[in-house]
Formats: C-alpha cells, structure tokens, sequence
C-alpha cells in the first residue's frame, strides 16, 4: 500500500505511514523480509519517520513500546494460538 500511494502522490495528495512487525510465524514479518535487503533500514519512529513521508508521500517504521504498547503481546499471543494465518 506505500507503494502504491507514493506512486499516486501526483494525482492524489495523500500522505501514509505504515507500522511493520517482527517474526509473523513461519514466513516472518515485513520487518523481517525487509530488513534482510543489504543496507535497507526503516526510519525512525518521529522526526525520522515524519522527513522521509514528506519527501516520498509513504514511510514505513517499525512497531514498538511507545508507539503500540500491546504489539508485542498480541504477536506472541498470534504465534502461540497459531492463528497467525488468519
């Protein structure tokens, strides 16, 4: 979805920022298949994060305790139950 608002940005103004997660059960997160691009790295949360959606239209952070305490819990609860499929 990034993508495709980035690639949009001239017709439609719109700005987009997307939280990304660690260890999705077998086929891992999309912080974990981004993260294993030689020399890619996500912003960081705030100013970081807030200078690269407005110089691209979309931006992608990393998930944490200050921006969404339960993160955490809910994807181990995920893999535990194994519902993480669904």
């Amino acid at each position: 979805m990034p993508s495709l608002c980035a690639a949009l940005a001239g017709e439609l103004p719109v700005l987009t920022t997307t939280l990304v997660g660690r260890s999705l059960g077998f086929t891992g997160g999309s912080w974990d298949k981004l993260s294993s691009i030689p020399g890619f790295r996500f912003p960081e949360p705030g100013n970081e994060t807030l200078r690269v959606l407005g110089e691209c239209g979309a931006a992608m952070c990393t998930t944490g305790e200050r921006i969404n305490p339960a993160d955490r819990d809910l994807y181990v609860l995920r893999s535990i139950t194994g519902t993480v499929v669904s």
